[in-house]
């Protein structure tokens, strides 16, 4: 029976170790073993062995369970030892810190490459956000629903963000997106309700669906000569948008676009201009004196009944 004991103890101890090495364990490494370290803010977080021979990482989350009731930063280390050798943090994996609502700022040192979807989803305390350069992807709703996030520090190497990235981030003002993007995707910023400037990039092509929905206290956007595409609804019910300075190349402006823009007294169009969707600006009571080029594919309902138009 002791025998016994005894055994189920090794076994036990034997799992555990298997389970989350730590760092100064003498081991061999594969693909897929799992590391628990300290990192620099104090927190203990589990990682899993991406590639052993280029020795990357993808960072899990939190080791085990942190105590929610005490607010903490967090700051993500770019190199951690183990086995006696150093590797480096490359990847954020899906959801790795969703709904960690203890969580108050967050650092992302430059190893780190790929953000992958929802990481800081529901964060709701979480204030500020600094993401050093050399991220490149930034995945679904990364911040999405982080109510209290305030300040974000984007990396020039940004590359991609996928959609929702900051939907229903409330208390944020103001941002600077990074001038290598050219895309904002579907619900990019919908909800951000306080947002009232914003720098788009340089590099912009496509405004997606529902970008700028519901966003209240936008009241002016330049939008960059490269944007040929202003998808659906991309500015619904932008209640107080006043000024807007549309593109020399722009194409196309989809269904709903600035519908509910009840603000907007003036719009100038570019010759460039082919289609003006369904809805387009339905709902501008505001909107006056328009001129259309010549040519200018005009949807059901596109301007108010009042709208007025010059040649």
């Amino acid at each position: 029976m002791r025998n016994n004991i005894f055994l189920l103890i090794f076994l036990a101890v034997l799992v555990g170790c298997a389970a989350c090495h730590r760092h100064n364990d003498k081991i061999e490494v594969f693909r897929g073993d799992t590391i628990c370290d300290i990192c620099p803010s104090g927190q203990n977080l589990l990682y899993v062995v991406e590639n052993a021979n280029t020795h990357t990482l993808d960072l899990r989350g939190f080791a085990k369970d942190v105590d929610t009731s005490i607010d903490r930063n967090l700051v993500i280390p770019s190199t951690v030892s183990y086995g006696g050798e150093s590797y480096r943090v490359e990847t954020i994996h899906k959801s790795a810190f969703r709904y960690q609502r203890h969580i108050t700022s967050v650092t992302v040192p430059p190893s780190v490459r790929v953000i992958k979807s929802k990481v800081f989803k529901g964060c709701t305390r979480l204030q500020r956000a600094t993401i050093a350069e050399g991220t490149e992807f930034m995945g679904n709703s990364v911040f999405s629903k982080c109510t209290n996030l305030q300040q974000v520090s984007l990396p020039s190497t940004v590359k991609h963000m996928g959609c929702g990235v900051f939907r229903r981030c409330e208390s944020l003002r103001q941002i600077s997106l990074p001038d290598s993007l050219e895309m904002l995707d579907y619900e990019f910023f919908r909800g951000c309700h306080n947002l009232s400037e914003v720098h788009l990039p340089s590099a912009l092509k496509i405004i997606g669906g529902r970008a700028f929905g519901d966003c209240h206290s936008l009241s002016s956007v330049t939008i960059p000569d490269g944007v040929t595409h202003i998808r659906s609804q991309a500015f619904d019910a932008c209640h107080n948008l006043n000024t807007v300075r549309l593109p020399n190349n722009l194409s196309v402006i989809g269904d709903g676009a600035f519908l509910g823009c009840v603000s907007l007294q003036h719009i100038e169009f570019p010759n460039t201009l082919d289609t003006i969707g369904d809805w387009a600006f339905w709902n501008c009571s505001e909107l006056s004196n328009v001129h259309l080029p010549s040519g200018t594919y005009t949807g059901r309902r596109a301007f108010p009944y009042e709208t007025s138009f010059r040649k």
